[in-house]
């Protein structure tokens, strides 16, 4: 199997060859391969394989480059997991168990480079598509939606150089130049966002994804480069820079600047000194504005679960700006304090109760009009809870019942259907609701069974043992066999032998009967 890239293709199905001749620790052309394979073809040339052996290190680099220097055809075969078994185990695995490599095969080397140069050719066939579609949408760039308030944040603090950066041709980018780099820049350098949780700082191949993914990137650069396509790109076009290679030439060029620090190759961090003051605003803002539309959507959803007679004369927009009753202070002014969480657990608790779970104390309403939709809420959640209850009830009866019918139906089974019904009727009403009854029940039916095994086991004795009466009664009285066997005896205590004979013992009181017994035609004395 030849493979390159990712590609494969099968030199020659997997077989079984005999070889004519095996020399072991053979030297040749500077090497002592394991074990050497020959075989002559019919024109009479001689066809070598070299066979390594690995038990614990396979072969080593050099000895690697010298057999394929030499183009000897050569493979190893991994027999670690058998450097303990017998020698029938391992005379298997050589043959054909044990995991076994190329180390060179010329056939798969040539195939190796046919396989290379067909990747080379759709690689070169990518890159051009590719460049011809960057010429095609020409130097004009239409603004990103986040880019020129990145620029504005930037120049707001000074820092407007970090998005004038010089990296060379970026027409990958689908923006202009200056947006591409204040986003990164609002991003990573002033650290509105943070990627890596595990690790300090930021990496480039974060970025880059990053970027890739917010519509930075033109779209047929939004995928990873392959290597073949990016080698192609640069034969195609000397000076052509990938997104990856312009977002690092530009977090290199930043790093020079004074805002970033180098931690580990690829790997930067945010110096703290850049906007400090700037980003602790922002993110104060950004979180009363999230708690304001998540307070406003909340409320909203609440208001729906009350009826319109219960809305009316309310109007949502006075009461935010109103004191909130228990709080003392309006919506607006409540989100981004501390007293915000005691306010949204209050709304917490609200939702519950007019929503699944229908439970509330307190009269804490807000001021808002949802006593009724509370009420509602409960008296929902009582009536599932009442319903459940009966569900529960019933499939306590249902289970019972199904135990009260498996014990008629052993009790049908062993005693008969009619006899199983009228042994089960006198206790069916304490078999529904005491335990105790049902486990008594199934002593007596385990008792019960047990004779009545007992009696099939002695009623197969006696079958038994009268067919070796009968046998021998047939033997010496013929037709009249049947005559003796119900006729009464004295061997058999007066009894008819038949009647009389149930197990061993009384089998041969009965055969000593019919020992003694003339047979038919014979005078008596």
């Amino acid at each position: 199997m030849a493979e390159y890239g990712g590609a494969e293709r099968e030199i020659s199905p997997e077989g079984h060859l005999n070889f004519d001749e095996v020399e072991v620790e053979y030297r040749m052309d500077g090497l002592t391969p394991d074990v050497v394979l020959r075989k002559v073809n019919a024109t009479g040339q001689v066809h070598e394989l070299l066979v390594e052996i690995k038990v614990t290190h396979g072969c080593g680099p050099e000895k690697i480059a010298r057999i394929r220097k030499g183009r000897h055809a050569a493979i190893e075969i991994d027999l670690g997991r058998w450097k303990h078994r017998s020698l029938e185990a391992i005379h298997e695995a050589v043959l054909r168990a044990a995991p076994r490599v190329w180390l060179y095969n010329a056939r798969q080397e040539q195939e190796t480079l046919v396989l290379k140069a067909e990747a080379e050719a759709m690689a070169d066939a990518r890159a051009a598509a590719m460049l011809s579609g960057l010429d095609a949408a020409g130097p004009a760039r239409p603004s990103h939606a986040e880019g020129s308030a990145a620029i504005t944040a930037l120049r707001a603090i000074g820092e407007g150089r970090l998005c004038a950066v010089q990296v060379g041709d970026d027409a990958v980018f689908s923006v202009p130049t200056e947006e591409w780099q204040a986003v990164l820049a609002h991003r990573y350098v002033l650290g509105d966002q943070i990627d890596d949780y595990y690790k300090p700082g930021f990496s480039l191949v974060t970025a880059v994804t990053w970027v890739r993914r917010s519509g930075l990137v033109r779209s047929a650069f939004k995928e990873l480069l392959e290597v073949e396509t990016h080698r192609a790109l640069l034969r195609a076009r000397p000076g052509f820079r990938s997104p990856q290679a312009l977002v690092k030439r530009y977090l290199q060029a930043v790093t020079k600047l004074g805002p970033l620090h180098l931690m580990d190759p690829d790997r930067w961090e945010r110096r703290p000194v850049f906007g400090e003051a700037v980003k602790a605003a922002q993110a104060r803002e950004r979180l009363r504005a999230e708690q304001l539309a998540r307070s406003r959507r909340r409320l909203e959803g609440l208001l729906a679960a009350a009826t319109e007679e219960e809305r009316a004369g309310f109007d949502l927009a006075r009461w935010e700006v109103a004191p909130i009753p228990g709080f003392g202070r309006p919506l607006e002014r409540l989100c981004g304090e501390a007293a915000f969480d005691a306010f949204d657990d209050v709304l917490d608790r609200l939702q519950a109760a007019v929503g699944w779970s229908g439970r509330w104390s307190g009269d804490a309403f807000l001021g808002l009009p949802l006593q009724g939709a509370v009420q509602r809420g409960v008296e929902r959640r009582e009536a599932r809870e009442a319903a459940a209850a009966a569900e529960k009830a019933e499939a306590e009866r249902q289970a019972r019942l199904q135990l009260v019918d498996r014990v008629a139906a052993h009790a049908v089974h062993l005693m008969g259907s009619r006899e199983g019904e009228r042994w089960v009727a006198p206790r069916r009403a304490a078999l529904e609701t005491e335990p105790a009854e049902r486990d008594r029940a199934w002593r007596d039916l385990a008792e019960i069974e047990r004779r009545l095994k007992a009696q099939a086991a002695l009623d197969d004795l006696a079958a038994e043992v009268r067919a070796e009466l009968e046998k021998a009664a047939e033997a010496r009285f013929g037709d009249l066999a049947d005559w003796f066997l119900h006729t009464g005896n004295n061997q058999c205590q007066g009894r008819h032998p038949w009647d009389y004979t149930v197990d061993r013992h009384t089998l041969r009181d009965a055969l000593r009967a019919v020992e003694m017994a003339p047979k038919p035609g014979r005078r008596r004395a």
